[in-house]
């Protein structure tokens, strides 16, 4: 913890002030990557699933550094965990612009 806050240049109360462990730092992230990604393919306007997947292989890559280093450390899972939060969210807002989308 105390390097964390050191690299944030934050003291540890502030730290604790945001997040309870490290873990919470990490899902922090992973769900902000994950909401990046929905508000960009909404943003982009695509009107069909297969847009959406097509253009999942698109946006990922820029990130697989980082989420390289998530697997490195073992910790794959929480990309998977938030996924399976985040991604049905994301697909009932999606249906509703597109409705007429099977």
């Amino acid at each position: 913890m105390i390097d964390i806050s050191n690299q944030a240049h934050i003291s540890r109360r502030t730290f604790y002030r945001n997040f309870k462990s490290k873990d919470d730092v990490i899902n922090q992230y992973v769900i902000s990557l994950l909401k990046k990604y929905t508000d960009w393919i909404l943003q982009v306007n695509l009107q069909t699933y297969k847009e959406v997947i097509d253009d999942f292989f698109t946006y990922w890559p820029a990130h697989s550094a980082k989420l390289a280093l998530l697997v490195k450390a073992g910790l794959s899972y929480k990309i998977l965990d938030n996924a399976n939060q985040t991604m049905p969210v994301f697909f009932r807002r999606f249906h509703l612009r597109h409705p007429s989308v099977a």
